[in-house]
């Protein structure tokens, strides 16, 4: 809480005044955007408006803002705070004020109606300033059933930002058509990017994961318990070993014969992490080779009734069943660098798909070509700030 209570008030600070009776320096008006409750999907589409809002509200201007959604997220999880359109404003209020510092909250909820062809939603809404005393002022709300999911980015986020900034809390900043405001009065905002690391590996740490068997094994934390193109324990042709003699570093070494590198190659999968359709990530990992080429998959996976999982190799993430996930995105990486060299590997990548959501993903490790050996170390998957997707 200290901690997100420190950055807004650094970004408020350097915005000096707005030129507004309304707003100054010494009282900035400070919104929190949450993110909608979705039923439905377990909130997945409630994230994504709740970036969609901070996106539209830091274009706009004229607000202090958390420097992104991941910050509002976590606070709430750390107190149990999930607001929807049943949650009482008092609640509401006191979160706002005692755990962000804030003064204006935009909460509510969408959920998919059932019985349509078509996605068709019901999108409530609402803007709240709780900084006078006494009963909370309505700023702007929408309660609105959608005919179409663009709807809600192209036209209703927009409508209930227009209603926000006619109540002329934020010292009567008018925006222009493209989404900015007339006038220097928009207050900077930190531009270092906010990132959540959501796997990270340094093959340090032993986790002790079962194998289809039953049977706990030691392994490396956040890996599987089996491996290769036969599924077998660790030890075999992949191995958790020591960078070298005596060195107490560990490494994860692909090892094989031509035979096997020429055919299969060899594979090894991280556990589930968690993902967001349309959000921007990035891997970075540490390779070399004594001769064969390594390649790192992200792969993404949603439940498709019906489907048959077509992986290779590893287990379903928990409480998913075969029969019901499968991977519907992978971003694929071939580094290439100096054999018996540690090299850097760092890009960027966006799980999409055009009909299914993925929501799960795991990391790759695959080496093929002739024999020899793939090392890997230090692999980290993180989510940079969040950034205003379209539909």
């Amino acid at each position: 809480m200290e901690t997100l209570r420190w950055r807004i008030a650094i970004v408020a600070l350097a915005a000096g005044s707005f030129g507004s009776a309304t707003l100054s320096a010494a009282e900035p008006v400070v919104v929190i955007p949450f993110d909608l409750q979705s039923r439905f999907d377990q909130g997945r589409y409630g994230r994504k408006v709740g970036r969609l809002l901070l996106a539209r509200l830091e274009k706009r201007g004229g607000v202090v803002l958390p420097e992104a959604m991941l910050s509002v997220r976590d606070t709430c999880r750390r107190i149990g705070f999930e607001p929807g359109p049943e949650t009482p404003l008092e609640k509401v209020g006191s979160v706002v004020r005692e755990h962000f510092g804030a003064r204006v909250a935009i909460w509510g909820g969408i959920e998919r109606v059932e019985g349509h062809a078509r996605d068709v939603y019901d999108l409530k809404l609402r803007a709240t300033d709780f900084g006078e005393a006494g009963e909370p002022r309505l700023l702007a709300s929408l309660d609105v059933r959608t005919r179409a999911v663009s709807e809600i980015p192209h036209r209703h986020v927009p409508a209930l930002l227009d209603r926000l900034y006619a109540s002329n809390l934020f010292g009567g900043i008018a925006p222009d058509k493209d989404g900015g405001e007339s006038g220097d009065s928009r207050p900077p905002r930190a531009r270092e990017p906010a990132i959540e690391v959501v796997f990270a590996s340094d093959f340090e740490q032993a986790g002790s994961n079962d194998s289809n068997g039953g049977v706990a094994r030691r392994v490396p934390a956040g890996w599987e318990s089996l491996g290769g193109p036969q599924n077998r324990p660790l030890g075999d042709k992949v191995r958790w070993v020591r960078e070298a003699s005596g060195d107490k570093h560990r490494v994860l070494r692909l090892q094989f014969d031509q035979a096997t590198g020429d055919s299969t190659g060899v594979m090894y999968y991280s556990r589930p992490f968690p993902v967001e359709q349309g959000a921007t990530y990035r891997v970075r990992f540490r390779w070399r080779t004594g001769g064969p080429r390594p390649i790192v998959l992200i792969k993404g996976y949603a439940t498709v009734a019906g489907a048959e999982q077509i992986t290779q190799t590893g287990t379903p993430p928990p409480n998913e069943t075969r029969r019901n996930l499968r991977e519907v995105y992978r971003s694929q990486h071939r580094p290439s660098g100096k054999p018996g060299t540690w090299h850097q590997h760092t890009a960027e990548f966006r799980p999409r798909h055009n009909r299914f959501e993925p929501f799960t993903a795991r990391v790759m490790l695959y080496a093929y070509q002739g024999a020899g050996w793939v090392e890997f170390d230090d692999v980290v998957v993180e989510q940079l700030r969040d950034r205003e997707q379209s539909d």
